[in-house]
C-alpha cells in the first residue's frame, strides 16, 4: 500500500517552487543571470537537452561558469514563461515538479518579433535548505517545440 499524499506539504511546496521558478525567470530576463546558480542547491544539476545535443553543468561553480560565458556574448533580450506546475512527491523538505516553458528570445536589445523560439520541458527535484529556501537540487530542460526561423538556440550549459 502507498503511503498517505500530504496535500498540506503538496500546497506548501508548489506555491515555493512556483516562486523559484518565478525567480528563474526574473533574473535572467532582468539582467540578474548571475544569480540564477544561488537557486540550485551547491552540488545541484542543471541540464538542457535539445535533439540530440546535451547540455549538463553540476554544482553552482559550474552553472555560474556558464551563465557568464552567456553573458559575455553580448546583449540579450528573454522573456521566460514558466506554466503547467504539478507538484508530486511532496515532503516538507523535497518534491518533484514539472512545468513548461515558453520562451521568447532573441540576442540584441529590444524590441524585437514577438516570435517564441521554443517551448520546453522541466522536470525538477527540489530541496528545502536549512534556512527554509526553496532551490532546484535537479533541473532537467528537454526541449519540445522549436522557432521554424532558424534563430540560434544559446544553451547556457556546458556540453555534456
Amino acid at each position: 500500500m502507498m503511503g498517505a499524499r500530504d496535500f498540506a506539504a503538496e500546497a506548501l511546496a508548489r506555491q515555493a517552487i512556483d516562486a523559484l521558478n518565478a525567480r528563474f525567470a526574473y533574473q535572467i530576463d532582468n539582467g540578474q543571470s548571475a544569480q540564477v546558480p544561488e537557486l540550485f542547491t551547491v552540488d545541484g544539476h542543471y541540464a538542457i537537452a535539445h535533439g540530440a545535443e546535451r547540455r549538463v553543468s553540476t554544482g553552482q561553480a559550474a552553472i555560474r561558469a556558464a551563465y557568464e560565458e552567456r553573458a559575455a556574448r553580448g546583449a540579450r533580450t528573454s522573456c521566460h514563461l514558466f506554466t503547467n506546475l504539478h507538484v508530486s512527491g511532496a515532503t516538507t523538505d523535497t518534491a518533484h515538479s514539472h512545468c513548461f516553458l515558453l520562451l521568447f528570445a532573441q540576442d540584441g536589445l529590444p524590441p524585437h518579433p514577438a516570435q517564441p523560439l521554443l517551448v520546453a520541458r522541466y522536470d525538477d527535484i527540489c530541496e528545502r535548505d536549512a534556512q527554509g529556501l526553496w532551490r532546484y537540487r535537479s533541473r532537467e530542460a528537454t526541449v519540445l517545440f522549436v522557432s521554424d526561423d532558424h534563430r540560434p538556440i544559446a544553451l547556457p550549459l556546458a556540453k555534456a
